[in-house]
């Protein structure tokens, strides 16, 4: 969290996108951090004495526009959230569009994001801005990891879509906001998840037992992928 209190180490000095001079180690340059004064979110730049941006979340693929969800995305992320078909490997049920909602507001950048700290991303085709994928991101220890889910609209499954999608956000997160690491757990038997996944340059990293319960499958074991910021390509094949 940026300050400007007396006795925090003066290393690296800045100024926040509000103007208030800031102060913070080396190891925040590039990442993401939280005014107290202005109440929004920041990225610490590189050169000393410089000022501040605002983060940008959204990055275009080559079919997708990637970006935060907003409220006017409420029927379309419905849509794909309610849908009994995209649910075969969820241990939650089915969203409502009361849900939606709450999740979207929750994910609003800075207020919701800042007590939440969770992120609603959506993938639109550019070509028309039909919402094709959406992401969950769950930050933790001051916005250094992530932890990720994703669902594919049902009829879009199987076109790459969801490759490219998550391609585009993991290069937008390392490179944006230097995350370091992006975690994302998934049920064994979901092979295409796991296959957008190791596409992605993400590793089997160890196993969670008994982390899921299936009503007819009982206890299921998941399976723990990572990608590191270092591990992070942009060379990734969609098809």
């Amino acid at each position: 969290m940026a300050t400007s209190d007396d006795d925090c180490e003066q290393i690296h000095n800045f100024r926040c996108v509000c103007g208030v001079p800031l102060r913070e180690k080396p190891f925040h340059i590039e990442r993401l951090l939280f005014c107290q004064r202005c109440k929004d979110f920041l990225v610490v730049p590189s050169l000393p004495g410089s000022q501040a941006r605002k983060p940008d979340f959204s990055i275009d693929t080559e079919r997708l526009e990637i970006r935060i969800l907003r409220r006017r995305d409420s029927l379309a992320v419905n849509k794909i959230w309610s849908d009994e078909r995209n649910y075969e490997f969820e241990i939650s049920p089915p969203a409502s569009l009361k849900e939606v909602k709450v999740a979207i507001k929750q994910s609003k950048v800075p207020s919701g994001f800042r007590k939440s700290h969770r992120l609603q991303i959506g993938g639109f085709c550019r070509e028309g801005g039909e919402l094709i994928v959406t992401f969950s991101l769950q930050f933790y220890a001051l916005y250094y990891h992530a932890s990720l889910g994703f669902m594919v609209a049902n009829g879009q499954q199987g076109r790459g879509y969801g490759t490219e999608a998550l391609e585009g956000l993991c290069r937008l997160l390392h490179r944006e906001i230097k995350l370091e690491r992006i975690v994302a757990m998934c049920d064994p038997a979901n092979e295409a998840c796991i296959k957008v996944l190791k596409k992605n340059g993400f590793r089997l990293e160890g196993v969670s037992e008994r982390f899921f319960h299936h009503d007819e499958r009982g206890w299921i074991d998941a399976p723990i992928f990572v990608l590191l910021r270092e591990e992070c390509s942009r060379d990734v094949d969609v098809s």
